[in-house]
């Protein structure tokens, strides 16, 4: 297999440019909200001009497109680290939900402000993300072993939409919450829910 032709000092150039007006428009909609974010409140955060954010975005609505999707990526990211686990232990799940915990507080302003500008758009791609997140959860085969196909799907959506819901409610309505003490409910929820019943 060949290797991959290596990039370009101008494509990566262009590729740094645009990181840097998404990373300057996370910053700008974290703090003063997506819609009271002006592209020139994005131009002077990243340094650059408005002709350089309409060489790379069309609108407003297309940076926070990118936005969300980088959301994603980061999200599919964190549920790969779930599908290498190599045990479902305590420790194992509870040092994963951790990091998990962790990746939602450094990200929790930008994540409500994208969730609350798209919320049309992103309700309409849930059903298809849930189901890439559930066969990246699905991806350890073997810890999955002792469930048909059809019960490991049901109970790796369980989780996803158990673990979706209680971080976005209490990042988004009750930030306050003992993070510790959700880890550990979460925990044990999991192991449940991965565990063979046996009659």
């Amino acid at each position: 297999m060949a290797e991959p032709k290596p990039m370009s000092l101008r494509d990566r150039r262009r590729l740094e440019t645009r990181e840097l007006l998404v990373a300057a428009a996370i910053d700008s909609f974290s703090v003063k909200g997506f819609h009271a974010t002006s592209i020139d409140d994005i131009t002077d955060q990243a340094g650059t001009s408005r002709a350089t954010f309409y060489a790379y975005f069309d609108t407003k609505d297309a940076v926070l497109a990118a936005v969300v999707e980088r959301m994603w990526v980061e999200v599919e990211d964190i549920y790969a680290q779930f599908g290498a686990l190599t045990d479902w232990s305590a420790s194992s799940i509870g040092a994963w939900l951790t990091r998990f915990v962790r990746a939602w507080q450094m990200t929790a302003a930008r994540n409500r402000v994208a969730a609350e500008a798209s919320s049309a758009e992103l309700a309409k791609d849930l059903p298809d993300r849930y189901r890439q997140l559930v066969k990246i959860v699905r991806s350890q085969h073997q810890l999955w072993a002792h469930f048909t196909d059809r019960e490991a799907d049901a109970r790796a959506s369980m989780l996803v939409l158990l673990l979706q819901e209680v971080l976005t409610h209490h990042f988004f309505e009750d930030p306050e919450a003992d993070a510790d003490l959700m880890v550990q409910y979460l925990t044990s929820a999991a192991r449940d829910l991965l565990r063979a019943q046996r009659t």
